[in-house]
């Protein structure tokens, strides 16, 4: 995390688990925290990701490979939103804001098929524009990632890891190239 401050202090209770603290320190700076395939923890900033979100598959599983098994596919519609909101501090009268929306025609949950549903969050932490920008793509980086879980058998495959793009082709469960 070099050249990432935090923007205020993070305190907690005795008795909280140490991992806790770790995890509320890399949302400060919109990041993930996760343990790469050796065991090392990871601290990386999902918003490099979101928009440079053209990430090339590691790997493709299709519809009779003998490596894997069919995946099972969960929807949670119960709670997505397309649109989100962050309104920051204010000074000398003006809030510092940002929006951002899903406009990719391939989410389920994209503005252009589906109503808006927007989130709205205040955090009188970010001082400027650009940290409430940030702020509102990690948001949605984070609420998309529950939005369809895909349970699936293969192989042992070290090379597939956090944050990796597959591709899943299974016409018979109306899965046509598309990526996960």
């Amino acid at each position: 995390c070099q050249g990432h401050n935090t923007y205020y202090t993070i305190k907690q209770d005795a008795g909280q688990p140490k991992s806790q603290l770790m995890l509320d320190m890399a949302k400060t700076i919109c990041a993930d925290l996760s343990y790469d395939i050796n065991g090392h923890m990871r601290v990386k900033n999902n918003v490099l990701d979101f928009k440079n979100s053209n990430f090339s598959p590691i790997w493709r599983f299709s519809e009779g490979d003998v490596d894997c098994a069919l995946p099972t596919l969960t929807y949670n519609r119960s709670k997505y939103y397309n649109k989100i909101i962050t309104k920051g501090a204010i000074v000398n009268g003006y809030q510092f804001t940002a929006s951002i929306e899903n406009t990719n025609k391939k989410s389920l949950y994209n503005t252009y098929d589906t109503p808006i549903v927007s989130k709205t969050n205040k955090n009188s932490k970010l001082f400027s524009d650009q940290l409430c920008q940030e702020q509102c793509m990690y948001e949605m980086v984070q609420q998309s990632r529950g939005l369809i879980s895909v349970i699936m058998e293969c192989s042992f495959m070290p090379f597939l890891d956090v944050d990796k793009m597959i591709y899943l082709n299974f016409p018979s469960l109306n899965i046509n190239n598309e990526q996960f």
